[in-house]
């Protein structure tokens, strides 16, 4: 058993895959791939896909694969400008929830050997489509037909590359898994997300994703009553304070530290800091749009629930912050960007002091490739350069 080496993976990445299923054999031996499925990350430690349970994300650290099983792990060769992985991202999740299409997922296999030309219109969604059709989104034609593709037509595209050395396995036969004891509530997620939609489908069984509601709802707002109740009782709108009461360590810096212990520093960059939490702004701005608009109940119910997650992110982000602090080297320094040109960068230390950096050609391209700005917050290591300057040797953008 192994997990995915998340020190390697990175948004946008594709992930290709395959179980010790009756179902996945059926499709390597129809593919004549030694791979079944295709996801994609949309940050480093979370992926979405589409299985038999719809579109859903998971937490790329609570999945464990098989000895037996290939995985590849797959990078566009090409630059993506940070405009391109915000098409991409947000496809994915335009699609949460979106039913699985098993049938045309098989007519993919007969595209792939030539022996349809193509299939019957496109419905729903299965693995592969989802992520060929995210990159079109983003203008980039991973293989001839997104449509109608294979994971093995991902995994044979000329416009990925395989990134190496991606799985890190279990310790020793006395590992304890991380999902041993714990709550799943990528699961838990799963399932409510689930049972919601079942319910409000059978007002609408047009209706496939969260996004669908929304539109339904304000077209039909006679339903209202229905459709807050089927968020109720599917549980959909209380797991984020669930997840809170469960996960108190991550907003608490000494509890944080106990609990992670001598990876704190590690979870804190790689994890909590990279977390991107526009998305929440924009869905909480665009239900304050609609209670205003509207009137609603259900919009007022989903504007409460973002403002609850937003809260939430914010603490976890100012205590992985303080963690980094108490925790940093000391030629590391934590700090603000609060100005910035070709030649150099004020830094207003977490401190309080402000530290003036010299940039040199490399430096210049990462901070335009990362899209460094004023008020980006980055952990850096200085280089005394005398004089009262400094220069980076190596840094992170949190922010």
């Amino acid at each position: 058993m192994y997990y995915l080496n998340t020190e390697k993976t990175d948004v946008c990445d594709v992930l290709l895959t395959t179980t010790t299923h009756w179902q996945s054999g059926a499709i390597r031996l129809g593919t004549g791939s030694d791979i079944s499925h295709a996801s994609l990350l949309v940050d480093p430690h979370v992926l979405i896909d589409s299985t038999k349970e719809g579109v859903q994300s998971r937490n790329i650290h609570r999945i464990e694969y098989d000895d037996k099983c290939s995985i590849h792990l797959m990078r566009l060769k090409e630059f993506l400008s940070v405009e391109q992985k915000r098409l991409i991202v947000n496809f994915v999740r335009s699609k949460i929830a979106m039913r699985y299409n098993t049938f045309q997922a098989f007519v993919s296999g007969a595209v792939q050997h030539g022996l349809l030309k193509n299939g019957p219109k496109e419905e729903r969604m299965f693995c592969s489509r989802l992520v060929a059709e995210a990159f079109v989104s983003a203008g980039i034609k991973l293989v001839e037909n997104p449509v109608y593709c294979t994971p093995e037509d991902l995994l044979q595209s000329p416009l990925l590359e395989e990134i190496d050395d991606i799985s890190l396995f279990v310790p020793n036969d006395n590992f304890i898994s991380v999902n041993h004891g714990q709550r799943n509530f990528d699961q838990e997620m799963k399932d409510r997300t689930n049972h919601l939609l079942n319910t409000v489908r059978k007002i609408c069984p047009k209706i496939e994703t969260l996004n669908d509601i929304d539109w339904f709802l304000i077209q039909n707002q006679q339903y209202d009553a229905d459709i807050l109740k089927a968020f109720v009782e599917s549980g959909y709108l209380t797991l984020e304070n669930e997840m809170f009461d469960a996960a108190q360590y991550l907003y608490n810096p000494d509890a944080f530290i106990a609990y992670f212990q001598s990876n704190s520093m590690k979870h804190c960059v790689d994890v909590s800091l990279k977390e991107d939490y526009s998305r929440h702004y924009i869905n909480k701005n665009g239900y304050e749009q609609y209670v205003e608009q509207y009137h609603l109940k259900t919009f007022e119910a989903l504007k409460k629930l973002y403002e609850t997650i937003i809260e939430h992110v914010e603490a976890r982000f100012k205590c992985a912050l303080e963690v980094l602090d108490i925790l940093k080297p000391q030629d590391y320094v934590l700090g603000q960007v609060t100005s910035l040109d070709q030649t150099s960068c004020s830094l207003k230390k977490w401190d309080g002091d402000l530290t003036q950096i010299t940039l040199n050609s490399k430096l210049i391209k990462i901070i335009d490739e990362k899209n460094i700005n004023e008020n980006s917050v980055i952990y850096a290591k200085l280089i005394d350069e005398g004089n009262g300057c400094f220069a980076f040797d190596d840094f992170i953008k949190l922010n």
